[in-house]
């Protein structure tokens, strides 16, 4: 019994706090979101909030042109994510105004990827259809990032996402991106079960075959691009500066 009430004051918790949050997100103005005349994303003003209120980000700028590289650092807890999940546009808690350059369509590689149950095509080919990619590409940027022991199960329905290490599955999410070639890409810890050599290996890949893309990084290695980036701190409650 005693198991049991812990286990339902938990559940009842989570609910409640489920609740508070979907009620405080129905008030929270949002950033507000307009053309960029310069074709460079910037974020101006912002205020940045958690769902209690606390302030994780107040005021600044940050703008990234296309084809830069930025590096986000900061202490954990001071809002790195939340600024992505803000320019992703599903973070309500947040005001300012960010301003995008026409077609903006950027892709997000966040630390655990997805994988949908299927072939190992479909799970390369996400979130575009499996027949988006011919088989030559998808083997040809499974060796790219280092899974050439893959390239000859692309028709092979597995659990990916639970038979793959958590290394592999990030190299998938690089081939993916190699794949798109997004012109706006945010990498949030993308690389976290990689060790240095390994994540500077695919971030000088991207760079070479995404030269035209802006890519912005946030790692837990301290320089992952060898000082060729331009580096972007954030120190909690504070505001941007980039």
């Amino acid at each position: 019994m005693a198991r049991w009430r812990a286990t339902v004051d938990r559940l009842a918790g989570f609910h409640k706090a489920v609740e508070d949050a979907l009620a405080a997100a129905k008030h929270a103005p949002g950033v507000a979101r307009v053309p960029s005349a310069s074709g460079t994303l910037e974020l101006h003003d912002p205020e940045i909030r958690k769902p209690d209120g606390g302030i994780v980000v107040s005021g600044g700028r940050l703008a990234v042109a296309p084809g830069e590289y930025v590096l986000i650092r900061g202490a954990s807890g001071s809002g790195k994510s939340t600024l992505f999940r803000t320019i992703a546009g599903i973070w309500p808690f947040a005001s300012g105004t960010l301003k995008t350059p026409g077609g903006f369509d950027p892709m997000f590689l966040p630390q655990r990827p997805y994988f949908p149950l299927g072939t190992l095509r479909a799970a390369v080919a996400y979130p575009s259809a499996p027949e988006s990619f011919g088989d030559e590409r998808i083997r040809a940027v499974l060796g790219d990032v280092g899974l050439d022991g893959l390239r000859d199960a692309l028709d092979e329905t597995s659990h990916w996402g639970q038979r793959l290490s958590g290394g592999e599955q990030q190299r998938v999410a690089f081939a993916r991106a190699l794949l798109h070639a997004p012109a706006w890409l945010f990498l949030d810890e993308a690389t976290s079960n990689l060790d240095e050599d390994a994540e500077r290996m695919l971030l000088d890949l991207l760079r070479s075959r995404l030269p035209g893309s802006a890519i912005v990084v946030i790692s837990h290695h301290p320089d992952p691009a060898g000082g060729r980036t331009r580096v972007v701190e954030l120190v909690r409650g504070a505001a941007l500066s980039g």
